[in-house]
């Protein structure tokens, strides 16, 4: 079965990509063609915070998303082509997806490498990534394919820039960049669309094609679940592996730093990390912050809102740099859609 997606927004992507995964027929293997508008996808075991500039995906209205599967975080615009095979776990291959773009690009004049991370590289530079999803029955493979993109907005949006993290998590491997047009003028996703379809069609016969848009919704049971999970807080930011940041010192001159916990995104617990004896203040602010979003707007108001009779004298010295400090952390709220 050949699936195409009529929409560009990436959340109702890969929402559709994971229902496929979740939902395919017993021994058959699917393909998932689509693009998506710009936008950064971390993987399933991701920081966001470690991965990207949340601030300037923000600012600049750029979507952002987690996917089901591993694997690092990926820029898309309208010059990337995203190809999923979703087929039975017994047949994974890791190559397979990675193959099939392969022979397409081949059949098109252009030679690639692909290396042990099942990555594509042209003359020395990487056009094409991939990563994998598993469970007892099914098995999901997909790549990205760097066609005609914005390399330096990649480069820009891909660039972490909040300081003091700490925590396990799955990092993204550097890589120099390319895209295919750069390296022939003229290549567009059109032209690589059709002809994988064609050269899935060679290894896995005739397929019917339906394409797919947010009217399909009312008539896929469950479709509309995965879709509201792929909106929530609990999933793009609420799956973050546990971490903290130290936001660094509370005053000049004094030793005292700030260390937020962070578990499933929301603040857990606050502490000052030093000798000046302000730790009494903390608690009252880790009673104020903790159960909160982490994010930057909510701290900072539920700080600059609370009155400064909070613990001792030395809160309201706290309260105010905390709000200052919060400054730091980028605000993700308006990242969730709907």
């Amino acid at each position: 079965m050949i699936h195409i997606s009529n929409e560009r927004d990436p959340v109702f992507n890969i929402a559709l990509e994971e229902w496929f995964f979740r939902n395919r027929p017993d021994d058959q293997t699917d393909l998932f063609l689509y693009g998506n508008p710009p936008s950064v996808i971390v993987g399933r075991n991701q920081n966001p915070w470690m991965e990207c500039d949340l601030g300037y995906v923000g600012q600049r209205g750029i979507g952002f998303a987690r996917r089901v599967s591993g694997g690092g975080a990926v820029y898309h615009d309208e010059g990337n082509l995203n190809v999923s095979v979703s087929m039975p776990r017994q047949a994974y291959d890791p190559s397979h997806v990675v193959g099939l773009v392969r022979e397409a690009l081949a059949a098109l004049g252009i030679e690639s490498a692909e290396c042990e991370r099942h990555a594509l590289w042209v003359d020395g530079l990487k056009i094409l990534g991939s990563a994998y999803a598993l469970t007892g029955r099914s098995a999901l493979s997909h790549v990205c394919v760097l066609v005609d993109s914005d390399l330096s907005e990649l480069r820009r949006c891909l660039r972490p820039v909040t300081a003091g993290l700490t925590g396990k998590s799955t990092r993204s491997v550097p890589a120099s960049v390319t895209d295919l047009a750069s390296r022939c003028p003229g290549f567009d996703t059109a032209a690589l669309q059709r002809t994988i379809l064609a050269v899935f069609e060679t290894h896995h016969g005739a397929a019917e094609t339906r394409e797919w848009s947010t009217a399909d919704l009312g008539r896929t049971p469950g479709l509309g679940v995965l879709l509201a999970k792929h909106r929530g807080w609990e999933w793009v930011f609420g799956r973050t592996p546990s971490f903290a940041h130290d936001l660094g010192q509370v005053e000049d001159g004094l030793t005292s730093r700030m260390i937020l916990e962070v578990k499933k995104g929301y603040v857990s617990g606050v502490s000052l990390a030093g000798t000046d004896g302000a730790g009494e203040g903390a608690w009252g602010l880790e009673d104020l912050w903790r159960g909160l979003p982490y994010d930057g707007t909510t701290l900072a108001r539920a700080a600059s809102g609370e009155p400064p009779c909070v613990g001792d004298g030395s809160s309201e010295g706290v309260l105010c740099v905390a709000a200052r400090l919060a400054q730091q952390i980028p605000n993700t709220l308006e990242l969730i859609a709907g």
